[in-house]
């Protein structure tokens, strides 16, 4: 059996700027983050600024939101992702 990691590879946590400074990205892959208003376990930020339908995953600590990111290095590791999926995919018996 393969596990996937459905894209988390591309999402990770940051901390919204609040006075002007900038965005602040963290290592920590994710799927979730707290709605600080909430409290609420809210489903990571997709690229048009929507939250996404499925919950799974790390939760992103309450003052950081899950969001995917458009930076190289999570190009590359989706890309990777990817790469391994169909690798493994192809290897699996029939």
């Amino acid at each position: 059996m393969v596990q996937s990691f459905k894209g988390s590879l591309r999402r990770s946590c940051f901390v919204s700027p609040t006075l002007g400074e900038q965005e602040l990205q963290f290592d920590q892959f994710c799927g979730v983050y707290i709605d600080p208003t909430t409290l609420d376990d809210t489903s990571y930020i997709q690229l048009d600024g929507s939250p996404a339908g499925s919950m799974e995953e790390y939760i992103c600590p309450l003052g950081q939101v899950c969001r995917i990111c458009v930076c190289v290095v999570s190009y590359v590791f989706y890309v990777a992702d990817a790469l391994f999926d169909l690798i493994l995919g192809n290897s699996e018996p029939e």
